[in-house]
This record gives structure tokens, sequence and C-alpha cells, in this order.
């Protein structure tokens, strides 16, 4: 039978001279307050409600967590607390002792992971620990097997646009690949697509930069044509954060990458041509959140875009006028059957899929 906290800490106690305890609430409080967390069925929604009822004394437990050590704490109160402890750490690097046990026991990717707690602390204003989960869990299915699980043909031949039949060695052309940053950039919450680099030997390179933390692509003869950036919205939903046709972009390398006549022209996407290709990206997003357990898709509203307004240090303008961006998402999303929930104050489109 798992210890609590009180009886751990008995077993653990830390050196306080070398290790001060810096809380608003002494341990004893913070022991107080965790109760019977090693009795809980569903540690993460027991941690969760103390931090919703109040934060002050959810980092109090998250301290007395930490100052165990950290395979105390998984062998003791499992994974998800394990987690929990890392996620909810309130102080940089306070997590790095706890984090290393969970890479070597459970092979978490810790740079995916800190993307993940990133993006939800800065579009929920929380650090949830259980939707930074869902958020790691769909950047995870995303590398393994999930795209391998979508019916990539039917969605295409639903696609194809009215008076054009798709034959099968056509749709054979198209794959879905998944995509990431290259460096995930914090502050814009995203990056440049991880190898879609300049060709030097074609003098073809791509501008494209991915809105999420993961996405996938359209690929047409194994070059990228469409792409689409996800998040989780919910701990059930996932969200088209970005859908955009993609376009090679012939250079010149005699110029410089920053001066303004280094493109000297567009390579155009050859696959989009017969297909109603939003609808094909929106379908893989929503085959994606059945395959991944959730019960919604959503989609982004224009309104919300965050190229709609000046973003880069050098823009003087939007990347995206507001009209073009109602037309590229709030115009497919009603096309394809979303529709607001007056519950969603940020007013984004949704459509239930399971």
């Amino acid at each position: 039978m798992s210890e609590s906290l009180a009886d751990l800490h008995a077993r653990y106690p830390y050196d306080r001279d070398e290790r001060y305890w810096q809380g608003n609430r002494s341990l004893e409080e913070a022991i107080a307050i965790a109760g019977d967390l090693h009795l809980q069925p569903d540690p993460l929604t027991y941690l969760d409600a103390i931090r919703e009822q109040d934060y002050g004394h959810a980092i109090a437990v998250n301290d007395a967590l930490l100052f165990l050590p950290p395979e105390a704490v998984i062998e003791n109160f499992g994974e998800e607390v394990g987690l929990w402890t890392s996620l909810a750490s309130a102080i940089s690097g306070d997590n790095k002792a706890i984090n290393a046990v969970l890479a070597e026991k459970y092979a978490y990717d810790l740079d995916d992971l800190e993307i993940a707690r990133g993006w939800v602390w800065r579009h929920g204003f929380t650090a949830s620990p259980k939707q930074t989960l869902a958020q790691y869990g769909l950047m995870q299915s995303m590398k393994q097997d999930v795209l391998a699980r979508v019916d990539l043909s039917q969605i295409l031949h639903e696609s194809a646009k009215d008076g054009i039949e798709l034959s099968e060695s056509r749709m054979a052309d198209y794959t879905i690949e998944p995509i990431e940053v290259e460096r995930y950039n914090s502050y814009y919450d995203g990056g440049s697509v991880k190898g879609w680099d300049l060709d030097r030997s074609k003098a073809i390179g791509y501008d494209s930069w991915l809105d999420a933390p993961t996405g996938f692509a359209l690929m047409y003869k194994g070059v990228p044509n469409a792409m689409a950036g996800l998040a989780m919205s919910e701990l059930d939903e996932v969200m088209v954060h970005q859908l955009q046709g993609v376009q090679r972009k012939r250079v010149d390398l005699t110029k410089s990458s920053y001066s303004d006549d280094f493109v000297i022209g567009t390579v155009s996407s050859r696959g989009l041509y017969p297909l109603d290709w939003q609808k094909t990206l929106v379908t893989v997003a929503e085959h994606i959140a059945i395959e991944t357990g959730a019960t919604r898709a959503g989609i982004l509203a224009a309104k919300n875009n965050v190229w709609i307004r000046p973003r880069m240090p050098s823009d003087t303008e939007p990347h995206l006028p507001i009209d073009k961006a109602i037309q590229a998402y709030d115009e497919p999303a009603r096309r394809l059957g979303y529709e607001k929930d007056s519950s969603d104050k940020k007013d984004n489109w949704h459509k239930r899929v399971a």
C-alpha cells in the first residue's frame, strides 16, 4: 500500500541546513493540504482540484513533493503524480531531478513536454497538468502511428472537386506526414517546419511557419502542398489552428536571404488543383481527433488568428488581412458543418466527431 506524504517525509527528511523551505505555507500545512493523495484512484483530478481551488495550496503540495527523492515520489504515488510534480513546478529548474527520472524510466520527451506546458500556459493562462498531458499526448501520437490509421484515399475521394474523379493511381501520389518545428520559439508559439530547408541544388526553398506545437502536411509526389497546425483546446477537442497551402519558392542564391529580391518566383502546388484541400485537411484532423480519443474537433476563428495583426518586429501590417482570414477559416468551418458554441468565450468553431 502507498504511503502518505507525511510518511514519506518522515522516511526521507530533507536537510534543512542544505535546503531551505521557502513556501508561504509550512511543510506541515502542505502535507495536510495533500490529505489522502496516496489513496486516490485518479490522483491527477484530485491534484488539479486543489490547484483550481487555491493555486497557493497547489504550489505548497508541489514543493512538498519536490523535496522528496524523485524515485520515491514516482514509486509511491505513480507516474501521473510524478508528471504533475514536474509540470506544476513554479520555478524553472526545480523539476530537473524528477524530469531525469521520467525520461529514463518512462522515455518522456522532455523537450516536447516543456513545449506542451508552455503552450497551455500561454493559451489558457493556467499550468493545468492534465491539459498539458493532453497536448503532449497529441504531439506524441502525431510522431507515432496515428496518421497511418487515417484512410486518406477515402478522404481524397470525398474531397474531390465537383466533376473530378480521382483515379487510384492519382490518389496513390498523395500522402500525409507529421510536421514539427525546427526550433520551437516560445514567444511566437511556433517555428519554421523541421526538414523543409532550402534545397540549394535546385535553388528552391520554403517559407513555412507552423503555428502550433504539432501538425501534418498533405504531400503530393513527396512534395508538401498544404499544411495544418493542431493543438488540444480542451481535454477532448483537437483544434485546427492553421490551414495553409504550401508553395515552394525559387530563390536567387547570389542574394542575401534577407534581401527583398531573394525570392524570384514560386512553384505551383499541383496536387491541390483537383481537391477541396481545406476539406481534406479538416477531415484528416477530425480523424486524428477520433483516433486519439477526442470527441470534438475545432477550427480557430479568423478573429483569433495570430497573423491578423502585426506580429514580427519588422511587420508594418498584418501578414493575413482579416477578410482573407475569414475566407481561410470561418467560411470553410461553416461550410464543413462546424458551429459556434455559446460556452466558448473565444467564439471558435466546433464539431462533434465521436
